[in-house]
């Protein structure tokens, strides 16, 4: 039952990250947008839209494939915590313990306020 509870705080986790990621869309077509934005600002799009990705697939249950999003949108945007974070999560459920722990504290590194990543590095303790 513990670990039912658990896996519950992380998906909660997941959906509010989830929600917060939904302030960031927009409307306009992805051809649109991008002729209309600098390379700089589709990056960071396009790093949401791994995330997003991510998110999806953890809602599948396919962690492998959910922290291969998450890595692909660190590799566009290194500081977007909230890949960081759901990486972390991605690869707790996995289980890649370590893994998890070590991208929980970079997590915390760049979102220090942000209360998953202290959560994924309790579940560990």
């Amino acid at each position: 039952m513990n670990n039912r509870a658990s896996r519950v705080r992380v998906w909660m986790a997941v959906l509010l990250a989830c929600l917060s990621v939904g302030l960031f869309s927009s409307p306009r077509s992805q051809a649109n947008r991008q002729a209309q934005t600098p390379a700089g600002e589709r990056s960071r799009e396009d790093a949401y839209r791994a995330n997003n990705l991510g998110v999806a697939l953890l809602e599948q249950f396919k962690y492998k494939e959910a922290a291969d999003a998450f890595r692909r949108s660190l590799q566009l945007q290194p500081k977007l915590a909230l890949a960081q974070i759901n990486l972390s999560i991605a690869l707790y459920n996995l289980p890649d313990l370590p893994g998890a722990q070590r991208e929980a504290q970079s997590a915390i590194a760049l979102a220090p306020n942000a209360p998953q990543p202290h959560y994924i590095l309790g579940l560990l303790a």
